[in-house]
């Protein structure tokens, strides 16, 4: 079936005949009619319009629910090491944010996180992502003060803390071979 538009309902051409119909009054209907065609093809329009963006958005809905999915499917399989717990303690000392609600936290988001991104193991980019959203309510500020918390500001002291780790391993490492050079340092699980 074709399209009928309003130009097609108002130019129709009528016969006229002895005792026929009103021209007058079947112009004035078919205006009438015109008006109504033409909205409703602008309404069928404007709806086949949103239906394609919804289908857009259902798509990319679709896969954003899958891959979270599989992040959930894949997140007990994310590990992390005695670092990546140092450095979340240190980032949380540095910033003198008390009790171990805000490491907790930090932790199973970057471990989300990485889930997320298709990982298996948290990486300082999780750890300074999840900081980025577990800390600033936890800052300790004095009335009426904004919480603000920069990225560069995570990232320098999440280094601080890195360095300081490594430079504590290394002083572990060397007191115990001057203890006892025959035996060798333990080291904890990785996990």
């Amino acid at each position: 079936m074709s399209e009928l538009s309003a130009l097609d309902i108002l130019g129709k051409q009528f016969a006229r005949r002895f005792r026929g119909y009103a021209p007058f009054e079947v112009h004035e209907f078919l205006s009438q009619i015109a008006s109504v065609v033409e909205a409703l093809n602008r309404d069928r329009g404007e709806l086949r319009q949103r239906l394609h963006r919804c289908k857009r958005t259902g798509k990319r809905h679709q896969e954003l629910s899958d891959k979270i999915e599989q992040a959930r499917d894949r997140l007990p399989m994310v590990t992390y090491t005695d670092r990546d717990l140092f450095s979340i303690a240190a980032l949380t000392s540095e910033f003198r944010v008390d009790g171990h609600r805000a490491d907790i936290v930090i932790l199973k988001a970057a471990r989300a996180q990485a889930a997320f991104d298709a990982r298996l193991a948290v990486t300082d980019r999780d750890i300074l992502l999840a900081a980025e959203l577990a800390l600033p309510h936890r800052l300790k500020r004095q009335p009426f003060q904004e919480a603000v918390l920069e990225p560069s500001q995570l990232e320098d002291r999440l280094r601080k803390a890195q360095e300081q780790a490594q430079a504590d391993a290394t002083d572990a490492m060397s007191t115990s071979q001057v203890a006892d050079p025959s035996k060798k340092a333990l080291r904890g699980p990785n996990r």
